[in-house]
């Protein structure tokens, strides 16, 4: 998938990469394009290239997985279904270019076990992505940017759990130094969570689960952050609404 530029090193912020473009996106009303462009500047501000199959892993795989189709990469799901009792199993061979595991880890502790296996999978110099939603940014950011972050303030302790159960940057890079990858970029991007046309719309987006942590209210609650999220003020419709997310990014030794 990713043919590295061969820097040693990188240490990346690109807090809104994807960012420019996302309005004329928008109008087409298709949030695999906007995944897509997504992954197309993710892999540019790492200085890597797009090529051969991948193997997706973890929540919102198929978005993924599709949006690289788009850029004409081969992507096989690796849904838990498939996985089998050694996971290092379902792709241990030479035809895997890459692998993005994409928060597919139950708690920061297992991020070590979740980078062995996408190392199990790659052939050699192929590349490794782990990536996870950021909540440090999520939590501190103004409604304005992440719409989400409404739910977070009125509910610091869903956030806090939220954030418990995430791993950090530091985390992902400690775990890809235990895995042995090389040639490690970290970054932080922007990843759509939906493509609304109307307010009605957002809020069935809502409804329907694209706010992480709103299924831990009870009705009462919840019903006061969905009626408060119809408050937010949107400049335009359709709204292409963000979520941070952050990864760190190396090669295969083996």
């Amino acid at each position: 998938m990713f043919a590295d530029s061969g820097s040693r090193l990188r240490h990346r912020t690109a807090a809104h990469v994807g960012a420019q473009g996302f309005a004329t996106l928008s109008l087409m009303l298709d949030l695999v394009a906007l995944e897509a462009a997504v992954w197309s500047d993710v892999t540019r501000a790492a200085g890597i290239e797009m090529e051969g199959t991948v193997v997706v892993r973890g929540p919102g795989a198929h978005q993924v997985g599709d949006a690289l189709l788009r850029l004409g990469v081969t992507t096989v799901i690796a849904d838990e279904s498939r996985l089998g009792p050694d996971p290092t199993e379902f792709a241990r061979n030479d035809s895997v270019d890459g692998v993005v595991m994409l928060h597919a880890w139950s708690s920061p502790s297992a991020v070590d076990r979740a980078a062995a296996i996408g190392v199990a999978w790659l052939r050699r110099g192929g590349t490794l992505v782990l990536a996870e939603l950021d909540m440090a940014r999520l939590r501190s950011a103004p409604p304005s940017r992440y719409p989400a972050a409404l739910f977070y303030a009125m509910h610091p302790e869903i956030a806090a759990t939220l954030a418990m159960r995430s791993a950090t940057s530091l985390q992902l890079a400690m775990a890809g130094v235990r895995a042995g990858l090389r040639d490690k970029t970290a970054l932080e991007f922007d990843r759509p969570v939906g493509v609304f046309r109307t307010p009605a719309e957002h809020r069935a987006g809502i409804e329907f689960g694209s706010w992480r942590g709103l299924e831990m209210l009870d009705s009462r609650r919840y019903g006061a952050v969905v009626d408060a999220a119809a408050a937010l003020e949107v400049e335009e419709w359709p709204l292409a609404e963000l979520e941070p997310w952050i990864a760190v990014i190396g090669s295969a030794r083996h």
